[in-house]
């Protein structure tokens, strides 16, 4: 299974547990619906980094989305120089809305430039193999190669020289036994490390072992997972990718469920949405999806 169909299929399952916040939550997404046809961010206006998580929210939540609407802010998002961060966007909110179509009860399709977007996808490869978030770089990084996968799967691609990709992967590994996002830094970062796990069991690569012991340990006490050892605290991003990740290895999450899930928990905040962290007073689209995820990992 795809990076986004097992994300969407996990957020599904996290959606079954919210009881009655279903419907707050969806209208916690719909708020956000700009003229555009996009989703808004912190700032207002339709935000494509913002929409694709709304979308998918809204996808895991069983609500129809707007297609018609939605393509026109796309088309013209597609249109503009995107990095490699917003053309991953752009790929996974057209999956999303492909996906909508094809119900049962719909018989309409979307044409969608699949190949334009994976011919933009090469330009981001890196001199060692990976990705990188800008092009001509000699060095790939472990976000981006998680996007480049992730939007190549989207666009029904495989990424060129898989195992290149892989071994790239092991230039980031640090020495207390996680992964760095980009090359040189003295510390693993939670982020990094599960994108770099996705990517390795998304390819059929070598799991690390290792690093999910790693990513294990590092839960905090009263649940939750910190960005890195010197963030003040955990935070709900890290926390969903760090169990999507150790869901996808196939490693045992038991010894920190309840712990998280209390965490997770207590990020919800009336009358619908998950705050970022605990000192977070502000709401968006990007953290409803990841309570979500974290749920539906746990």
């Amino acid at each position: 299974m795809s990076i986004a169909l097992d994300m969407l299929a996990r957020a599904r399952a996290g959606a079954e547990l919210l009881g009655e916040r279903r419907a707050a939550l969806i209208e916690f997404f719909r708020a956000r619906r700009s003229a555009d046809g996009g989703y808004a961010g912190r700032s207002g206006g339709g935000d494509l980094y913002y929409s694709v998580f709304a979308l998918m929210g809204l996808s895991a939540l069983g609500y129809r989305l707007d297609v018609i609407g939605t393509d026109g802010f796309l088309r013209a998002c597609a249109d503009r120089r995107l990095d490699l961060l917003k053309l991953s966007c752009l790929a996974r909110s057209w999956l999303m809305l492909e996906r909508s179509l094809q119900r049962p009860h719909l018989g309409t399709t979307l044409a969608w430039p699949r190949q334009e977007l994976h011919r933009r996808l090469r330009a981001y490869r890196a001199g060692d193999g990976g990705y990188a978030p800008a092009p001509r770089r000699s060095a790939g990084s472990a976000y981006a190669a998680f996007m480049a996968l992730a939007a190549h799967q989207d666009v029904g691609m495989t990424p060129p020289r898989a195992p290149d990709l892989a071994a790239s992967l092991t230039r980031l590994r640090t020495e207390e036994g996680g992964y760095a996002n980009e090359p040189g830094l003295p510390f693993g970062a939670v982020p990094a490390t599960a994108a770099v796990l996705t990517v390795q069991t998304q390819l059929g690569a070598a799991v690390d072992r290792n690093a999910c012991r790693w990513l294990l340990a590092g839960c905090d006490r009263a649940g939750g997972f910190r960005a890195n050892p010197l963030a003040p605290g955990p935070d709900l991003l890290s926390t969903a990718t760090a169990l999507f990740a150790l869901r996808q290895a196939g490693e045992d999450i038991g010894p920190v469920r309840a712990t998280c899930r209390a965490f997770v928990e207590g990020l919800w905040s009336p009358p619908a949405g998950f705050r970022g962290h605990a000192w977070d007073d502000a709401l968006d689209c990007e953290y409803a999806f990841y309570g979500l995820l974290a749920l539906g990992c746990l």
